[in-house]
């Protein structure tokens, strides 16, 4: 008999400075939401800005759960509406035809009850807040803060044409990856597949308290017209594709899934403190607890849309004691969602409530449903001037770098070289630069570094064209993808020169 890991206290180690970090992501974070108001006009969500659709539906809990299974939420089988939003993950409201990240899948389910957390006192409301990917790109929350705190920074003032670069060039280099076996979440983070957001599976990451037990919780398509779709790519012939996509299915089709627990069976195989790691499902499977039914409906609804978009939050700490996040993230999202949702909810002169019921949302009073076009990012390509340049090839440097570091054998492989400990050497020489070129004023001396490594990269790719090297292929296809960023470096150094 399988033996599960209960819920106790010291499951979570809970460092001296954690309220510190907190407050230092919670400044970083509202920096970046007042960064980003301003090329918008408004304060848009610090993630998940761009929403694909709003769906209403039912969580049915299934009857005649095992004990370990009917645990909170679940305890009891019966029905509970709910709302669910489609999105994208970056805190923008980026070009579909640029831009592919991983997708989120936020669900209120409403009618719940039961002791709630701190801040959710009293509310009748349960949130489930997921991504793609079965593991968190970071470990902790200071991790956490090194890594978002520059791009919270940055972002906003990268021109679009650079966003897409690297994310096209993450895609494929992850795509190779896979190829030979291999898989980087930060890759996924800055080009994940264009698939049809409803046909992906959506996943905790981190671990949640479960009743008596701890958990991670995914929702898993579950119906035909949804399997129809999966491993297919949006054709991305408009900014919105993946909004138009989604709201097309909805006009004629249902959605389901299925709500799948997989319960810790070893707290050392399976952290609650790492979101990195993944839990081994042969050890202990996903089991279906319940269904979300989203019936065909009219998503493209005006109204629902705006009070969804400019009024609703979806929290983590919007939950039943029973499902508490858990662990480093867990917690810093416990503390940062309610400070930082109701900034943007107050900054857009709209009312911080929690509604208590479905028929509450759909009565609300809506604002305007204002469109975010995607002119004002047309005109950041027009402007790019060669700073903006440089910092494109800073953000390319990052990308490169990581990549090199994280995939130095495969790539080694990949280019019939026996020295991943070079290509390793490479990546942190990149990533050295990459940093230089977005945080310092003076470009000029970060993009010579780059030209420098350049001659590097082009020796090394150059030796892997011997006749001997049964890759030659792959280093002259590599040797032609590095050329034209030889030739952007050089451009942008010669303008800059050393001093600018």
């Amino acid at each position: 008999m399988t033996s599960y890991v209960r819920y106790r206290d010291d499951l979570e180690q809970i460092a001296a400075d954690e309220t510190a970090t907190i407050a230092k992501i919670i400044d970083v974070l509202a920096s970046g939401q007042r960064g980003v108001a301003k090329k918008y006009g408004e304060t848009v969500r610090i993630s998940h800005a761009k929403a694909h659709a709003f769906a209403k539906g039912e969580l049915i809990v299934l009857p005649d759960l095992p004990p370990e299974l009917a645990q909170g939420l679940f305890a009891q089988p019966g029905k509970h509406d709910v709302i669910v939003r489609m999105s994208q993950v970056p805190g923008e409201v980026l070009d579909d035809r640029a831009v592919s990240s991983p997708r989120g899948m936020a669900v209120k389910v409403f009618g719940v009850d039961g002791p709630k957390l701190p801040g959710h006192e009293g509310a009748s409301t349960q949130d489930f807040v997921f991504d793609t990917g079965k593991v968190f790109v970071n470990r902790d929350m200071k991790s956490f803060l090194a890594n978002f705190g520059l791009n919270a920074k940055l972002a906003p003032k990268l021109p679009e044409a650079v966003k897409g670069a690297v994310s096209k060039g993450s895609a494929a280099t992850n795509a190779a990856l896979h190829a030979v076996g291999g898989d980087s979440p930060t890759l996924d983070v800055y080009g994940h597949p264009a698939y049809h957001p409803l046909a992906e599976a959506y996943y905790s990451q981190i671990a949640v308290r479960y009743g008596d037990y701890v958990a991670k919780i995914a929702f898993i398509p579950a119906n035909a017209a949804l399997e129809e779709l999966q491993g297919k790519h949006v054709d991305r012939a408009d900014a919105d594709a993946l909004r138009t996509a989604t709201r097309a299915f909805f006009a004629n089709h249902a959605a389901e899934y299925e709500v799948k627990v997989q319960l810790a069976t070893d707290p050392k195989r399976m952290p609650v403190e790492d979101p990195t790691v993944e839990w081994p499902e042969d050890e202990s499977p996903y089991r279906t607890v319940a269904r979300i039914v989203l019936p065909a409906q009219d998503s493209d609804a005006a109204a629902l849309n705006a009070v969804g978009e400019y009024d609703l939050s979806f929290a983590p700490g919007h939950a039943l004691v029973a499902h508490r996040p858990l662990g480093s993230i867990g917690r810093a999202r416990n503390a940062v969602y309610p400070v930082i949702s109701s900034k943007r909810r107050t900054d857009n002169g709209r009312p911080v409530f929690e509604p208590a019921t479905l028929a509450a949302v759909e009565s609300a009073s809506p604002p305007p449903l204002r469109i975010r076009p995607n002119a004002p990012l047309a005109n950041e390509r027009k402007m790019m001037n060669t700073r903006q340049i440089a910092n494109g090839l800073g953000w390319f440097s990052l990308a490169l770098g990581l990549t090199e570091v994280i995939a130095a054998e495969p790539l080694a492989r990949a280019l019939g070289s026996k020295s991943p400990a070079l290509i390793r050497a490479f990546g942190v020489r990149e990533i050295a630069a990459g940093v230089g070129l977005l945080l310092q004023d003076r470009k000029g001396p970060w993009v010579w570094a780059r030209i420098a490594g350049d001659a590097l990269d082009l020796g090394v790719l150059g030796s892997a064209l011997r006749a001997s090297n049964r890759q030659r292929g792959n280093a002259a296809l590599a040797l032609a993808a590095v050329a034209p960023v030889v030739a952007l470096d050089v451009l942008c150094g010669t303008r800059l020169g050393l001093s600018t």
